[in-house]
């Protein structure tokens, strides 16, 4: 028998999606498990399954159209079933277009000025980020690393092995390891309580070509340097091809934004709900510095931690941040 099949859900954060090719032609079977439209959600693009076996009997929406959570977009059903009652009512479920009073009045234009619409990743980026900035106490703790240890470190990894180990692999593998020491502060929250975890999974921001991404690595605190860097690098080059799947992207415990490599010294990031806090990470700096009692050149790096109010009080968040600041300054407790 025929039913309408609904745009599916395909990430937690998902309200919407593009629907920007279908893999079937209307009269082409189907089957569980085969590949029935390519669909860009607010973080990738992903390939969705036939929810059901049977024949596309009717595609009702377009390729390229943006299609709600839940917005009928096709009809499955037996080979030469007549579905037109079924097209009347798909079509009598999909939302009313905005009026006019739902528009946001524009900015003055010119005539050299371009008007770029919102994609979806950028919209949904301003309506999470304007959600956690005015509902969440941010509050932010900022401290200088002594990274020549670090420095040395990695470049001694270099010419020891092929491990790829960038900078900030040992800043993530550092945060797992002051969340372990500071296990108060690897928490959520949420529904009026606070949920401490027991697993450190860190999401890492990776900048695609209309905003950002974060895919997330497990069990950062249990894993090798070199199995942080390798996983890391993987995520990062699948985020940047939207290649990411639904359960790479969710169930952070903890976040790393890192501007360095965009030559930022010093930043403050969104905290993204419902983690704790987030680590902000500056650019490799060198400059003058005192070594028992003379002036050398030295490294060193900022970062700042993000923290909401509601779970981390001020000592606590100054805990973790130290604790981070520790691990990198003694880039041997790293390597494990």
């Amino acid at each position: 028998m025929a039913e309408i099949i609904d745009m599916p859900r395909l990430s937690g954060t998902m309200g919407e999606g593009v629907l920007r090719l279908w893999r079937k032609q209307e009269g082409e079977t189907v089957g569980p498990g085969e590949i029935l439209a390519e669909v860009e959600t607010d973080k990738a693009v992903m390939e969705w399954e036939a929810p059901r076996a049977g024949t596309l009997l009717k595609r009702l929406v377009g390729s390229g159209a943006l299609v709600l959570v839940g917005e009928p977009i096709a009809i499955i059903g037996g080979p030469h079933e007549d579905v037109a009652a079924l097209v009347v009512e798909a079509r009598s479920r999909r939302p009313a277009p905005a009026g006019a009073d739902d528009a946001t009045p524009a900015a003055a234009l010119s005539p050299d000025d371009t008007v770029k619409p919102l994609s979806l990743v950028r919209r949904t980026i301003g309506q999470r980020m304007v959600a956690a900035k005015t509902s969440i106490p941010h509050f932010y703790l900022t401290a200088d690393a002594d990274v020549e240890a670090a420095v040395q470190f990695r470049e001694r990894l270099a010419h020891a092995s092929d491990a790829r180990v960038s900078m900030n692999d040992l800043v993530l593998k550092a945060a797992a390891l002051g969340l372990r020491k500071v296990p108060q502060a690897n928490a959520s929250f949420g529904d009026g309580a606070i949920v401490q975890h027991g697993r450190v999974d860190i999401a890492m921001a990776v900048a695609i070509e209309d905003g950002v991404v974060t895919p997330v690595l497990r069990d950062v605190d249990g894993k090798t340097l070199d199995q942080v860097a390798r996983e890391a690098h993987a995520l990062a080059a699948r985020a940047r091809e939207r290649k990411l799947r639904p359960d790479e992207m969710t169930g952070a415990t903890f976040s790393v934004s890192n501007l360095g490599a965009y030559g930022v010294d010093h930043f403050a990031a969104i905290i993204n709900p419902p983690e704790a806090a987030i680590l902000a990470v500056g650019r490799v700096r060198k400059e003058p510095v005192v070594q028992q009692g003379t002036i050398a050149i030295g490294h060193r790096m900022a970062l700042t931690l993000s923290c909401d109010h509601r779970v981390l009080d001020g000592a606590l968040g100054a805990r973790l941040l130290q604790a981070v600041v520790a691990a990198l300054e003694h880039p041997a407790l790293l390597a494990g």
